[in-house]
């Protein structure tokens, strides 16, 4: 009697599997289904339908050659800011060019091999470079020449006539003296000969000379005016101008300057004006000359 209990167990089971086999194999399975988990399902088709396809394939890498690596430019880097990035302590070479750039206002920029180039920066607009800054400071004023002034001479005789000019000329030779002759137009017309002898820087000077040469009859005269014909290195290198000044019945003397130069001038006169005179004559007979202070 125990055993039908058991046996009508078993035989439900058996019915409940055999439906549930039934069931789940056939076509009425998905008409159990929801409509929301339809929805969800067409969803994550679409989903996944719309998704692009990723292949991965590894490309290997060409050899570079010589060609192609000089054919590409090369980027150059250019480090800017320099002034507030300081170089890395490490490297004392990189740290020292920084700071070079950095007072001399220039760039760095970063070659390709690593190195570093340093470039000058444009200056900005309205503000002048090292090289304005220069022009633009003043300078100095250059101290004056100085100057060798002979203005005194001594006049020894005044002629009207050239062979009594030329008389006293002589005796004055003989006494060991270097005399010389100017010619001195008057505003009346009239024509004198001046014989003169030295060149001194004071008054006091000349008064000295003609004391111990005993010249009493000579007087200080004050003739700051010349006319210059030439500047040379040595007496030797005027030999010619001189030579020719005398064949023209011009008296030509030397001066010597500060410079330990030579200057061959003719005539010594009170006035400009004097001197002008002699300017245009000397001109006119084809010797270039200029007035001089002497």
């Amino acid at each position: 009697m125990r055993r039908k209990p058991v046996i009508w167990l078993a035989a439900v089971m058996l019915v409940l599997v055999a439906i549930y086999a039934v069931w789940h194999y056939s076509p009425l399975r998905y008409l159990t289904k929801s409509r929301s988990q339809s929805g969800q399902t067409q969803i994550a088709a679409l989903g996944a339908k719309n998704q692009p396809v990723v292949v991965r394939i590894k490309i290997p890498p060409r050899p570079k050659t010589a060609v192609q690596e000089k054919d590409i430019p090369q980027p150059l880097i250019a480090l800017k800011d320099m002034v507030s990035t300081p170089a890395p302590p490490s490297d004392e070479q990189e740290n020292g060019t920084a700071d070079t750039a950095v007072k001399k206002n220039k760039i760095l920029v970063l070659q390709p091999d690593g190195k570093l180039l340093t470039l000058k920066k444009k200056p900005r607009s309205g503000q002048p470079d090292d090289a304005s800054k220069k022009i633009a400071r003043k300078t100095e004023p250059a101290a004056p020449e100085k100057k060798l002034t002979q203005p005194y001479s001594i006049l020894l005789a005044s002629c009207r006539l050239p062979q009594s000019a030329r008389k006293v000329m002589s005796d004055y030779q003989k006494m060991g003296f270097t005399p010389y002759v100017t010619k001195v137009e008057f505003k009346n017309g009239e024509v004198w000969l001046r014989v003169f002898t030295g060149h001194y820087q004071t008054r006091k000077q000349a008064l000295k000379v003609k004391n111990e040469h005993r010249l009493s009859d000579a007087i200080i005269k004050k003739t700051p005016y010349a006319n210059l014909i030439d500047t040379f290195s040595s007496q030797d290198a005027m030999k010619d101008s001189l030579k020719r000044l005398k064949d023209l019945g011009y008296s030509p003397y030397v001066l010597k300057n500060l410079a330990n130069k030579f200057q061959l001038v003719v005539g010594a006169f009170i006035t400009r004006a004097g001197a002008e005179k002699q300017k245009s004559e000397l001109q006119s007979k084809g010797i270039s000359n200029k007035v001089v202070q002497r």
